[in-house]
């Protein structure tokens, strides 16, 4: 597992426990463990991005030293198109975000692919 997939994994878990999942809160298992594995992964990915910050973390040679910059530059560029959208088309952000709003009705479709009667 890429250090950044650790990251996005460990700290949603987190949050979602300190959250919405309160009544099943395990500090150990919740908390203790995804900010552990988020900070294992810390010198990898300081690596990744090009900062050799760490002795025991070998640097990365060309080609795929260049990722991290790269990874950086794409992302920047991601937060600038999402101003840009935010100031001259805030309608289409909404629309993005409704897209991804969970209107599950377990009632509805069965998850096994069988058909309702």
């Amino acid at each position: 597992m890429h250090a950044e997939s650790a990251s996005v994994v460990n700290l949603p878990c987190a949050g979602h426990f300190l959250r919405d999942g309160r009544h099943a809160f395990a500090p150990v298992r919740h908390l203790l463990f995804p900010v552990l594995g988020i900070v294992a992964f810390v010198p990898a990915l300081l690596t990744a991005a090009g900062l050799p910050v760490f002795d025991f973390v070998t640097e990365l040679t060309p080609p795929v030293s260049y990722a991290g910059p790269v990874i950086g530059i794409w992302m920047a560029v991601g937060v600038v198109v999402l101003l840009v959208l935010m100031r001259r088309h805030p309608e289409r952000i909404a629309e993005t975000a409704r897209v991804h709003v969970d209107d599950h009705d377990p009632t509805s479709h069965r998850q096994d692919g069988a058909i309702p009667r």
